[in-house]
This record gives C-alpha cells, structure tokens and sequence, in this order.
C-alpha cells in the first residue's frame, strides 16, 4: 500500500547507458523490467519508457527487446564536441616489446600530466588501477611533489564520499590525471579532459568508443595494445578497427532458467494469470508454472499462481 502512490502516478522510467544491460545481466534485467510494467498496469499507469545510448548499432530493437514496447528512435547528435586524435599505440610493434602495457600505459599518463594535459586511464581491472596510480604517483613525485598529489585511483569499492570527491576534483581541473576501472566508462560528463589513455582493447566496439568519448574540446585519446592476438590484428590493421561498427546487443527473454527464477518474483508481488500475463512473460510460460508447482514453490488459487516457497 505504501508504495501505490508511486506507481499509480509513475509516468515517465528512464533508463540512462542502456547498452549495459546485455547478456545474462540485460535479460535480467529485462524480465525485471517488465514484472516493473506489470504492476504499473495493475494500478492504472502506463510509464513512458526513455532508453539513451551512444554505442548501441541496433538500438530499436534492442529497446523493444528489453523493455516490450515499441520505441521512436531519436538519433541527431547536439552535444559539443571538438576534433579528436586518436592514436594506436603498440609497445609490441617488434613481436617482442621491452615494457609492459600497464609501464608504457604509466609512462603515457605520467607524460600527459606533466604537459598539464587533464588525463583520463582505463584499465581492465581494480589492481591495475591501483598500480599503475601507484607507478605514476612515484615516478610524477620524482619531479614534483605536488604534481604527484594530482594523480589517482577510482574504482568499485571505494565509499561514495570519496568517488564522489574524485569527481568533483575532475570536474573543477584540480584532479590532472585518474586511473580507473571501466567505473568511469559509464560515469559522469567531463567536458575539461584533453585525452584518455585505454590500457589495452576492452574487447567490444563500444566501450572502446565509451572511454574515449569523453573530451570535449580538441582532445588525444591512446590505445596502448597489450600482446594478445586481437590488439594486435588491430595494431596491424588499423582501418579495420576505425571501419568496425558498434556491436549488436542481444537480450534473451525466452530463457527458462532466466524466466523461472523472475515468475517465483512475479508471484510474490502480484498472482500471476496465464492468459494476461503472457504479454510480459512470453507465451511458453504457462508451462514453467506446473513445474515450479512440483518442488512447491507456486501454487494455484482462485486469484491466480501465488508464491509458496519458505525463502
């Protein structure tokens, strides 16, 4: 009861970095989605759904796939943005290399700072985030001191008082170079960066464009390979990674074991209905129930399938 206010009066649901939610993690999120729908038509809404990306290339039916409803794609570009430099950076260029991708990455970034060029780093993960911070703070400390200071870590896992203090040093240029996970890919509209530094090819089109799209004056973005197959074929072929489109993303929401767990959910919240539910459920979903009815975890009733397991 506490919460019909708000989905009786719930018109608009706007769902930002859409291109997130694919694979395993979107179709849940997908089947979660609609259980949202479900109970917004059980109280008289029907929210308008407002999905934005810039690195989807099917983004219609994707929209369609994850949410169930149609959608009008708006695709005209407004935003401000200046001419960018983007350079592949191969350490292995001789088949051996000398240095790793994470020292050539520190290097770079180290660079950057010192020719008072704000920096933004991706790496693959949170310890060589922490690292090659570590390496740039010690070897900027070698020249200053204060320069050194200017230089840190953001990742998952840190309290939100202090990503949000990192953010806001970003923002105001006080913070000149940010080593971080693919946290920032997602994150905040930072209009003062003059380049990004991607350690390695993140391994889809579209984060690879997520990370360096972040500048919006004249601005360099790097891609220092590592020595695996792939960032190398692109070293080596350079008009086939600047060709390449964004990557299609693909929901699955006829997956039983995906499906299954979401109806246990659904039962909860509202009894589920064979004939009206197969709009946000699919049309095979009748057949799950008398299973999830054998290991007594949903039951029939006169109002519909209801949840009866312990958990």
């Amino acid at each position: 009861m506490k919460w019909r206010p708000l989905f009786a009066n719930l018109r608009y649901i706007i769902i930002d970095e859409a291109h997130r939610y694919r694979g395993v993690f979107g179709s849940h999120i997908a089947m979660l989605i609609r259980r949202l729908s479900r109970i917004c038509l059980h109280y008289g809404s029907h929210p308008q759904f407002i999905l934005s990306t810039a690195t989807l290339a099917n983004p219609e039916e994707f929209s369609h796939r994850l949410t169930g409803h149609a959608f009008e794609l708006v695709d005209g570009n407004g935003s401000p943005h200046g001419r960018k430099h983007f350079v592949l950076y191969n350490p292995f260029y001789d088949g051996a290399g000398e240095r790793s991708t994470h020292q050539e990455t520190k290097d770079l970034l180290v660079s950057c700072v010192k020719n008072d060029l704000q920096t933004l780093c991706f790496t693959g993960s949170r310890k060589m985030a922490e690292l090659v911070t570590l390496w740039a703070r010690e070897d900027a400390r070698r020249s200053s001191v204060q320069l050194a200071d200017t230089i840190c870590a953001y990742r998952a896992g840190y309290l939100p008082e202090d990503r949000w203090a990192i953010e806001t040093c970003l923002k105001d240029g006080t913070m000149k170079g940010v080593v971080s996970t693919n946290a920032l890919e997602l994150g905040i509209d930072i209009g003062s960066l003059d380049a990004v530094i991607i350690s390695g090819y993140p391994g889809t089109m579209m984060s690879t464009w997520q990370q360096a799209g972040r500048e919006g004056g004249v601005s360099l973005a790097f891609m220092v390979a590592q020595a695996n197959p792939l960032d190398q074929y692109f070293m080596n072929h350079p008009e086939q990674f600047f060709a390449r489109s964004h990557e299609h993303a693909i929901v699955d929401t006829k997956n039983p074991y995906i499906v299954s767990g979401h109806l246990l959910c659904a039962a909860a919240e509202l009894p589920l209905r064979e004939d009206e539910d197969r709009v946000f459920f699919g049309d095979a979903f009748p057949q799950l129930l008398p299973e999830l009815a054998s290991t007594d975890l949903v039951r029939k009733t006169a109002r519909g399938w209801v949840y009866s397991g312990r958990g």
